[in-house]
């Protein structure tokens, strides 16, 4: 369930907060490159422009893991595979991954499985 995001240079998932607003976060190369909250009723977009802006440069490995904690990236994991989670962008290629916007928890057995 990992391998995902320790392959992919850049992701961004988004999950609704209970008070309203968004949690965005922002995964490179497996590691919590950023993340953000939003106001409950404000427009995401100018949230999602600066996060993408401001978060931490991740310098592509030489080998898969190399620069990620299992233990970071295992949480990160959980965070975008929880049920509400919504990839938000995601850079390199797609087939990377292979959770849908919605409901990426459907597809937690079969990264699961992958390990």
């Amino acid at each position: 369930r990992v391998r995902p995001l320790l392959a992919c240079p850049h992701l961004m998932a988004a999950r609704r907060r209970e008070v309203g607003g968004w949690e965005l976060v922002v995964v490179r190369w497996g590691v919590l490159a950023g993340s953000m909250t939003t106001a409950p009723g404000a427009d995401p977009r100018p949230a999602v422009e600066l996060l993408r802006a401001s978060a931490r440069v991740v310098e592509r490995p030489g080998r898969v893991g190399e620069v990620a904690s299992i233990e970071e990236t295992s949480l990160l994991a959980d965070w975008v595979l929880e049920e509400g989670a919504r990839i938000v962008e995601i850079d390199g290629d797609p087939a990377v991954l292979t959770w849908p916007i919605g409901a990426a928890v459907r597809h937690r057995k079969v990264l699961a499985s992958e390990e």
